[in-house]
């Protein structure tokens, strides 16, 4: 009698090697030509793979390796070294500490000639700094205090009891968040098969 079953799947073909093989896989590699061809070639290739010599490198290996490694004295040198390489570069780094210098000192020169500009400038900012603050501050409290929820949290804020009661809840809702974080984060305690770590 002859199976409808279709070929083996890659998976099913590992299956062969490493578990007890189901009836209806034993039926069809009894009735299926290919599939019962597939598996002796498969299992003859395994056969073959185990019996080849386990290779490890000879001692040394690494120091070897890592004796003929050059690492290019450029990838290595520190900024002055960089500066310092060649006129161009020293040329470009002088032109740019003069350009810099010059914005500096002209800056520092400017602010010594406009010292009374400068300071009620600096008046002017602190009071508008100060107002908008305040003004921000008082549209928050103000908003805050019409939203529907206010009265319920200044309730349970005046409440020592309920104060304590909700503090408890959110200790452990963050407890169990921060169990719950730890336990997704962690390596596996036992081997998974096929994963590698």
């Amino acid at each position: 009698m002859r199976t409808t079953r279709p070929h083996l799947s890659a998976d099913e073909l590992d299956a062969v090697h490493e578990t007890a093989l189901p009836a209806d896989i034993r039926t069809h590699l009894a009735d299926c030509a290919a599939c019962f061809e597939m598996v002796r070639t498969d299992q003859d290739l395994v056969a073959a793979l185990k019996r080849l010599p386990h290779l490890d490198p000879s001692p040394g290996f690494v120091d070897r390796v890592m004796a003929r490694v050059v690492i290019p004295a450029y990838g290595i040198r520190t900024w002055p070294q960089r500066i310092l390489a060649s006129r161009r570069s020293l040329a470009t780094a002088a032109s740019w500490t003069v350009v810099i210098g010059g914005a500096m000192m002209a800056s520092v020169l400017w602010s010594l000639a406009n010292r009374d500009l400068l300071m009620g400038w600096g008046d002017q900012l602190l009071t508008e700094g100060t107002r908008l603050f305040w003004l921000g501050f008082r549209s928050t409290a103000a908003a805050l205090t019409e939203q529907p929820w206010y009265q319920e949290l200044r309730i349970i804020v005046t409440s020592p009891g309920r104060l304590a009661a909700v503090l408890a809840g959110l200790s452990v809702a963050f407890g169990s968040g921060v169990l719950a974080f730890r336990h997704l984060v962690a390596i596996p305690a036992r081997a998974v098969r096929d994963a590698n770590w």
